[in-house]
């Protein structure tokens, strides 16, 4: 799940299930077909991005650390090099998805979902955790994509209770635009 195209079009990252979803890996496989390689093995991944301009894969991933306390982390791979590069503590109330890097790599974007009252907000900031900037409350977030420079983000909101249909929305500040019905 969770494929993600290479910016020159010749790879295709993807997460799949392993060790009977105990854990799950990210795989790498050739735009034109062949055999997927494992590139990570981590506990769990989630929504591998590739940097824009750079051959690098961002996926985040959490761990638990304690039974009360997780780390939602974003890791860079690199042809064999793993990094963390953004780490933050949640809780069992939190939960981190829909990871995504803005256009021009420098700003990080994220959902934070409250399991207790059932809502996610949208999280943006840079890398180093500065300029954080946070955007509504949702029922839940499907996807997201964020604009240059971090202004502004795209994000697809279910908008059923069947989660078939979703509603893009632009985000701005405190201004929230439909761009489409949710059909």
């Amino acid at each position: 799940w969770d494929p993600t195209w290479s910016p020159d079009g010749k790879k295709i990252v993807f997460v799949t299930s392993g060790d009977e979803f105990e854990t799950t890996q990210l795989m790498q496989v050739d735009a034109n077909g062949g055999e997927p390689k494992q590139i990570v093995k981590v506990s769990t991944s989630f929504t591998p991005v590739y940097h824009p301009t750079e051959h690098q894969v961002y996926f985040c991933s959490y761990t638990e650390i304690t039974k009360e306390i997780f780390s939602m982390a974003v890791f860079c791979w690199e042809e064999g090099s793993l990094e963390s590069i953004f780490r933050k503590p949640t809780s069992e109330q939190f939960d981190f998805y829909s990871c995504a890097i803005s256009r021009d790599g420098k700003f990080i974007g994220y959902e934070v979902a409250d399991l207790e009252s059932e809502s996610s907000e949208i999280v943006i900031s840079e890398f180093s955790g500065k300029n954080e900037k946070r955007f509504g409350q949702f029922p839940t977030v499907q996807s997201l994509c964020i604009g240059k420079g971090g202004e502004f983000v795209i994000a697809s909101i279910p908008s059923a209770e069947d989660g078939l249909s979703a509603t893009l929305y632009m985000l701005q500040g405190d201004k929230r635009t439909a761009l489409t019905n949710g059909k």
